[in-house]
């Protein structure tokens, strides 16, 4: 009883310091990016895989007080037990120094490493995120483009051998 009477005392006192701003890191102001604006909503994915014509759903909202748009994109294609063949939950922030979105990618295929962070620079109708291996070279590319006027996204996957891209899906999003 006593050792976790102890413990509750060390939780309420940690939460107590976060809830002051006594923590190291200053809390930003929530995420301002027409950009992702445009990407929040529920979208439809459409691509050609190994020949066969795809479909997959997407939602993409604010969380966590507008500090990130996550993405959740989830297969119409079934696995034998009945479970999405692919499914993904992705986050997209932006970092102010230097001022550029990251994005971490957390899929079907499980594992956190360096390969399921990318980065992109700002600009006005793209967000063209690069992927490093270990060893810090460019592994692939997730080049999203908003056309304005059609309000749809185009995503130009490529995988990088040897500094070489490669395509690898090309996926057309379209508002449900």
């Amino acid at each position: 009883m006593l050792k976790t009477a102890g413990f509750l005392s060390v939780a309420l006192f940690a939460c107590a310091m976060f809830a002051n701003g006594s923590n190291a890191r200053a809390q930003q102001p929530p995420l301002a990016s027409s950009l992702l604006d445009h990407l929040a909503g529920t979208w439809v994915m459409r691509y050609t895989q190994n020949g066969a014509h795809q479909i997959d759903d997407m939602t993409a909202q604010w969380v966590v007080v507008h500090h990130y748009l996550q993405i959740h994109e989830i297969s119409r294609r079934k696995t034998a037990a009945g479970a999405p063949q692919y499914e993904a939950l992705i986050h997209i922030g932006k970092n102010p120094q230097p001022a550029q979105y990251a994005i971490e990618w957390l899929d079907t295929f499980g594992g956190m490493n360096e390969t399921s962070t990318g980065y992109a620079a700002v600009e006005a109708n793209r967000m063209r995120f690069l992927f490093y291996d270990k060893s810090g070279k460019l592994d692939f590319i997730n080049d999203m483009t908003y056309d304005a006027k059609s309000d749809s996204w185009t995503w130009n996957l490529q995988n990088v051998d040897h500094g070489k891209a490669k395509p690898f899906l090309v996926i057309g999003l379209t508002r449900s």
